[in-house]
């Protein structure tokens, strides 16, 4: 296999090999360790937007525990097509070539909107994680935007990651400061972390 660097994570083309020969990868964690949190928040009648679905099982564990309506996106033609095909018997999961920063959905169409270590992508480049760049904040922001455009009011952005709240807090809360945030810590011999974005009822951004 190829080396490459964690600055390659921000490359499509790295992405679209990748995707034409791995069947599967599950980043961080799976649903397994998680999924009582995530039940806390959202309904099983719950829209689920997955942001940079790639090819990992999330959103059909997620499915067989009763979240049925789950679309997911990312901007990778290869892993969609194969997403597609190897989960065609789940009736109602969607699949779309789509980037992230350019969401095509009707405004406030979805209760909740998922990614799990896709966040990770926008600092792949930093040297400093207690001082990003004004250009991967301004990334964040961006995204935060489109999130915030198809999630309806008092819907929940939820990410589930493994960067320390100390890097990743100040950074939600400085692009969201209207939203309430808060995470929690789950993991045994290695600590991840779910973090809740709850969108304001009367959000008008």
């Amino acid at each position: 296999m190829a080396t490459h660097t964690n600055e390659d994570y921000q490359d499509r083309g790295y992405w679209e090999n990748r995707y034409q020969t791995e069947d599967s990868y599950e980043w961080c964690c799976d649903v397994s360790q998680w999924s009582k949190l995530f039940s806390e928040v959202v309904a099983n009648n719950s829209r689920i937007l997955v942001l940079g679905c790639g090819n990992s099982s999330m959103s059909a564990d997620l499915y067989h525990l009763g979240y049925t309506q789950i679309v997911n996106v990312d901007y990778s033609p290869s892993v969609i097509a194969n997403m597609q095909k190897k989960y065609e018997n789940l009736a109602g999961m969607e699949w779309h070539t789509m980037d992230m920063f350019d969401l095509n959905f009707e405004t406030s169409t979805f209760d909740c909107v998922l990614e799990k270590c896709t966040l990770e992508v926008l600092f792949v480049k930093e040297k400093d994680p207690w001082n990003p760049s004004d250009e991967s904040v301004k990334q964040l922001e961006l995204l935060m935007q489109q999130i915030s455009k198809v999630l309806r009011p008092g819907g929940y952005f939820i990410s589930v990651s493994f960067t320390q709240p100390h890097f990743r807090l100040p950074l939600l809360r400085s692009v969201c400061p209207t939203w309430s945030i808060r995470h929690d810590v789950f993991g045994d011999a290695f600590h991840y972390f779910f973090y809740t974005c709850e969108k304001p009822v009367s959000h008008t951004a």
